[in-house]
């Protein structure tokens, strides 16, 4: 009995051995806080734009914003909106905002006939100055492509007037004879 019970101590503790030996210590954990963008945080080189066809090639508007400080260094994705100031109230605000992905970059421009063109697309009538709202989004990247648990984070509302201009498409043909000088727009 004796050597049963000195058998049974010895795989107990060999059990206990082998148990503690496959323990792995756990990594740090990774805590978060959801910041904000503090006021004066997303910054534009102009506050009014007029555009034409003379400043299509030239950077008319750029954005810039502070970083966010999440608490840790997490990969952050931000990303700029755009749409008509008109729609971002209500219900469907910012619903038809064009986004433009930044990655990592906290600043983004246009060149001028890529913003008149989403202008254009967006409904801002030509020869008309409009307020365009623009707003910069913050979201944090998950290592497997998986969606977030932290919340995106939205700056405040920053709004430029702008100033579009039309693209004019003469239409020949042969109702007045073929004559492109004398085409109606």
């Amino acid at each position: 009995i004796n050597m049963h019970n000195t058998f049974g101590k010895l795989l107990c503790i060999a059990t206990l051995a082998a148990s503690l030996a496959s323990c792995e210590k756990a990594g740090e954990k990774l805590v978060l806080h959801t910041p904000a963008f503090g006021a004066g945080a997303v910054k534009a080189s102009a506050t009014a734009v007029v555009l034409s066809s003379d400043n299509d090639d030239s950077t008319v508007l750029a954005f810039s914003w502070d970083a966010l400080d999440y608490g840790k260094n997490p990969v952050v994705t931000y990303t700029v909106q755009v749409d008509m100031a008109s729609d971002t109230t209500g219900q469907d605000g910012w619903g038809k905002a064009k986004s433009f992905v930044t990655g990592t970059a906290r600043s983004y421009s246009f060149k001028g006939k890529d913003l008149n063109n989403l202008l254009n697309t967006m409904g801002l009538l030509p020869g008309t100055e409009g307020p365009v709202a623009i707003r910069i989004l913050s979201d944090i990247d998950q290592y497997n492509g998986s969606a977030s648990s932290v919340p995106t984070v939205y700056s405040g509302t920053l709004v430029v007037m702008i100033t579009p201009y039309g693209l004019n498409l003469y239409v020949p043909g042969d109702y007045q004879g073929w004559d492109p000088a004398s085409a109606p727009v």
